[in-house]
């Protein structure tokens, strides 16, 4: 006759492995009189869970192995889907973002480029008024019928939209002022606000390069408070599509993150080479003296 094997409580043998190992103090005592006892006759639990003398989390000196190789196929997957997909992307992280684009260098870029484009943009409404109350006002950028602030703010091409254009640089580089002391004061922006930010400054950036063609090839006129709000630009959106792009807000491939990430001041260093020098041959007349 064989031994009768010691009573155990077959309920918990057949509740799912991970839902026990989830509830530990919950079945603690029932799965240690169970598993003891299926252990002294030398058989494994069906649900591939190995207890050994010290198992049971929640019990004093204790500690619980388990053996993925049995584990459900869910659960399996389940294990190989977090490997295989880290929590956060490794580009988001401050330590691999370009110096420049880091929170504090960032916003000091951000608050530079803000606040010489608003003091240029309100030099600019400022001499707007005055020509406006006076047609016949010398602006103080008046130097020669090719470089005169005057000259440009009676062209069409200085109220586009019905109204001085400089007016719309006074409220957009406020905007980008603000965001710098919020960023200084330890603001974080959402997603969707740097979207935004990231329209207003290329449509900004598209308005100065169309105010600039004509400037050069349609005016024949150089404005110069405003080539200070062109300088400004330059900058401004190269690094703050940049920062989008690099910390992740503008979804890119990975070679052009890299290829961005150490080129901003190549970028921006090209994009001031060809402004002046069209400029330069587009006024060659006023740098090289004619022979004729």
């Amino acid at each position: 006759m064989g031994t009768k094997s010691p009573d155990r409580n077959s309920n918990v043998d057949r509740l799912p492995a991970m839902f026990i190992l989830s509830h530990p103090r919950t079945f603690a005592g029932k799965a240690a009189v169970s598993w003891s006892s299926r252990a002294s006759w030398g058989r494994r639990p069906a649900f591939g869970v190995t207890i050994l003398p010290r198992a049971l989390p929640g019990l004093p000196g204790q500690s619980l192995k388990r053996t993925t190789s049995a584990m459900p196929s869910t659960a399996r997957e389940n294990l190989a889907k977090q490997a295989a997909n880290p929590m956060e992307d490794v580009s988001t992280q401050p330590d691999s973002l370009p110096s420049t684009v880091r929170d504090k260098p960032f916003a000091w870029l951000l608050l530079i480029t803000g606040v010489v484009g608003w003091l240029a943009s309100g030099a600019l409404v400022l001499e707007k008024l005055e020509v406006l109350k006076d047609p016949n006002h010398v602006t103080v950028c008046d130097v020669n019928p090719f470089i005169s602030c005057g000259e440009v703010m009676q062209t069409p091409q200085s109220s586009v939209f019905g109204f001085p254009n400089m007016f719309i640089g006074i409220v957009a580089f406020a905007v980008i002022i603000t965001t710098a002391m919020g960023i200084l004061a330890g603001a974080k922006y959402s997603r969707g606000y740097w979207l935004g930010l990231q329209t207003g400054v290329t449509l900004g950036f598209a308005f100065v390069v169309w105010l600039w063609s004509q400037a050069l090839y349609v005016i024949h006129v150089l404005c110069p408070f405003c080539m200070v709000v062109w300088a400004a630009m330059i900058p401004l959106f190269v690094w703050v599509t940049i920062r989008n792009i690099t910390s992740g807000v503008i979804k890119s491939p990975p070679a052009l993150v890299k290829l961005l990430s150490g080129s901003g001041w190549i970028i921006v260093a090209l994009l001031y080479v060809a402004v002046i020098t069209t400029i330069f041959f587009s006024f060659m007349h006023l740098f090289v003296p004619s022979t004729a």
